[in-house]
């Protein structure tokens, strides 16, 4: 981005031969050998602003779309454990994505299985009901959406919620710690980019889905925080 001309033999090594995007000009009449800023001190923009602005834009879109991925932690091997992680509504849906890929790289399984959603005629409680008899735990992510809503499951956030309660509830463990829900309702919600909700109260969320049991922490932190229930990462 050029603002200010600078002659091409007094450049950096780096920028010899760089062509940039032009934000000022000496070819105006009245610029008398000096530059003209394109966007004035006056904060008046010059038509010729915006479209060094648009070509600047287009060029780094092209430049960052379709980038490789920077390579991400390898999986801490397998410690034995399986959470239950209710599939969310869709205004929880990127945090269950990081949380799913979080407790793999610690070394969690989880289940259901988290790249297939859910089939809804009527099949989709047998597979929620499987999957909270082979986990330790139940972790729920609480939006304001209560999610799809089908037969017989009706919405599947509320059907999840009261599946694992009844697991809890009926759960005998004499060896090793018991079922428990652990219910993260974040204080905050990104309603739209740069957009933070009205502060929530987690127990007053919860009521909206189901009751409050013993055996449920409600967590109402940051995503970060929240992680930090499941132990050190690896």
């Amino acid at each position: 981005m050029n603002k200010r001309y600078v002659e091409p033999d007094k450049r950096p090594s780096l920028l010899q031969g760089q062509e940039g995007y032009m934000f000022s000009t000496r070819a105006d009449p009245d610029s008398v050998g000096f530059e003209r800023e394109f966007y004035g001190p006056t904060g008046h923009a010059d038509a010729r602003c915006w479209q060094a602005v648009h070509q600047l834009t287009a060029r780094l879109l092209k430049l960052t779309t379709g980038r490789v991925q920077a390579p991400q932690p390898p999986n801490a091997p397998a410690n034995g454990r399986t959470i239950f992680v209710a599939k969310p509504a869709i205004d929880m849906r990127k945090p269950y994505d990081r949380l799913v890929a979080e407790l793999r790289r610690r070394g969690f399984a989880v289940v259901p299985e988290p790249e297939a959603d859910l089939k809804y005629d009527g099949s989709a409680g047998a597979t929620i009901n499987d999957a909270l008899a082979s986990s330790d735990l139940a972790v729920h992510l609480l939006g304001e959406d209560a999610g799809k809503v089908t037969s017989p499951e009706g919405s599947i956030v509320k059907f999840q919620l009261a599946s694992a309660a009844e697991v809890a509830s009926r759960t005998d463990r004499p060896v090793g710690p018991a079922f428990r829900r652990i219910i993260w309702v974040p204080e905050f919600m990104d309603v739209e980019p740069d957009t933070l909700s009205t502060k929530r109260d987690p127990q007053r969320v919860l009521k909206r889905f189901d009751r409050q049991i013993k055996s449920t922490k409600v967590v109402g932190s940051t995503f970060t925080r929240f992680v930090a229930f499941f132990g050190p990462a690896s």
